[in-house]
């Protein structure tokens, strides 16, 4: 197996996930979104791709949701 990404988009998406910095995050977060859109508008998607893509816009979605319940209970712990 390749650690490059099979589809161009997908690095986008790898460096969201990998990112470190909380004040880069939601900047690269909202670029792979827009890169896994975009290529959802572009035709032909073969199957395999348009599962990596829904997987993907999923994986997004629920990396968002855990790291704003993340921040919100760090900013209620540092209140507290």
């Amino acid at each position: 197996m390749s650690d490059s990404p099979q589809y161009s988009w997908q690095q986008f998406v790898i460096e969201a996930f990998l990112e470190p910095q909380p004040e880069v995050l939601q900047r690269k977060i909202s670029i792979a979104e827009q890169a896994v859109a975009q290529r959802m508008h572009q035709g032909p998607i073969d199957l395999r791709e348009q599962l990596a893509l829904q997987n993907a816009s999923v994986a997004l979605e629920l990396f968002k949701a855990k790291k704003v319940v993340s921040e919100h209970s760090s900013v209620k712990k540092s209140v507290a």
